[in-house]
């Protein structure tokens, strides 16, 4: 596993570089990871100026990006192993990305978060292109706000639910039983959907309805 780094402005990420506190032989630098649950959010961290980009010259169409193998960490003394220390490496020139996206490396197959899917696959790291921000999903084709997402309209007694956790609906069938809301939504909060208004259950059309009405 590598882990994609290039170098960040210290303007535009003062306020997270100065927490960093980087030693003056270090840069702050923000890391991308190819991990995978791609696309895998940035992170900042000091990389030593004599492995930076910072004397590599690479050829036209391309640039530099730092690269490090992802080690354990060693115990009970921390150490950096030479095979894990940062090396910057020249890479095909990143494409320019549309507002409010990066581009990653790593972007998965069919994994972007969008309004109607909130769970990132696990499926490899993808071909690279263009993901949102963090914290945005994909409508459309665009990048937003999780909160600016359209909420359908559902079926009598139901109301939508952006995360209903990954339990099935409680049927006729299964009446009496109770759902852990606060259990459901311990695994993820699976697909954005109508639920059944409190007190409803799915009858055998899969219409809500009121669940003392399942007896008759």
């Amino acid at each position: 596993v590598f882990l994609l780094a290039s170098t960040v402005s210290l303007a535009l990420a003062k306020d997270a570089c100065s927490a960093l506190n980087c030693p003056f032989d270090s840069l702050c630098t923000q890391v991308v990871y190819h991990c995978s649950t791609a696309p895998c959010p940035p992170q900042l961290e000091c990389v030593p100026r004599e492995n930076s980009c910072l004397s590599t010259r690479c050829d036209a169409g391309e640039q530099c990006v730092v690269k490090r193998k992802f080690c354990a960490r060693m115990e009970p003394e921390i150490k950096v192993l030479p095979k894990c220390a940062h090396v910057p490496t020249c890479v095909k020139e990143y494409p320019k990305c549309p507002p409010n996206e990066a581009y990653r490396e790593c972007n998965g197959v069919n994994c972007e978060e969008t309004c109607e899917q909130k769970e990132l696959c696990t499926t490899g790291c993808g071909m690279g292109g263009c993901v949102c921000d963090q914290g945005l999903v994909r409508h459309e084709g665009r990048c937003i706000a999780p909160e600016n997402c359209p909420k359908p309209e559902c079926p009598l007694f139901e109301v939508w639910e952006p995360c209903p956790g990954k339990c099935a609906d409680i049927g006729c069938a299964n009446a009496d039983d109770t759902i852990d809301t606060l259990a459901c939504k311990k695994h993820g909060c699976g697909t954005s959907r109508c639920v059944c208004f409190p007190g409803y259950v799915r009858d055998a059309n899969n219409n809500c309805i009121p669940k003392k009405f399942c007896a008759r």
